[in-house]
């Protein structure tokens, strides 16, 4: 099983930025330069930072605006297991992120192109 925030914590940018980071660590870019957002994300993707390239799939518009991002790291790594393990996250300012499991659909399309 694989997970994501829970809905009202997708849209802080504190969620945000260590997400899309843990998201392109633990799934490395398709040969296109894509990575899978939109199991993460179900709306309301960035469109001047991210071009969709179908179904869960969305590619960097400036991959230098990703690697320049301030990102706190602890933060990074808690969220890359807790996509594996759906365990919440505490962030700084005793903000608690849950998860939920991300549907069958959407995660084996993640384990099909992430082999």
């Amino acid at each position: 099983m694989l997970f994501r925030p829970e809905p009202p914590h997708r849209r802080r940018q504190n969620v945000i930025y260590p997400l899309t980071e843990a998201i392109r660590r633990l799934y490395v870019a398709q040969p296109t330069g894509a990575y899978p957002l939109g199991a993460f994300y179900t709306e309301n993707i960035s469109n001047t930072l991210w071009r969709s390239l179908g179904g869960i799939w969305y590619e960097a518009n400036s991959g230098l605006d990703l690697d320049n991002r301030a990102i706190d790291e602890e933060t990074v790594l808690v969220f890359m297991q807790s996509i594996q393990s759906g365990e919440s996250v505490e962030l700084p300012g005793r903000v608690i992120v849950g998860w939920e499991r991300i549907p069958d659909s959407e995660a084996n399309e993640l384990c099909e192109r992430s082999s």
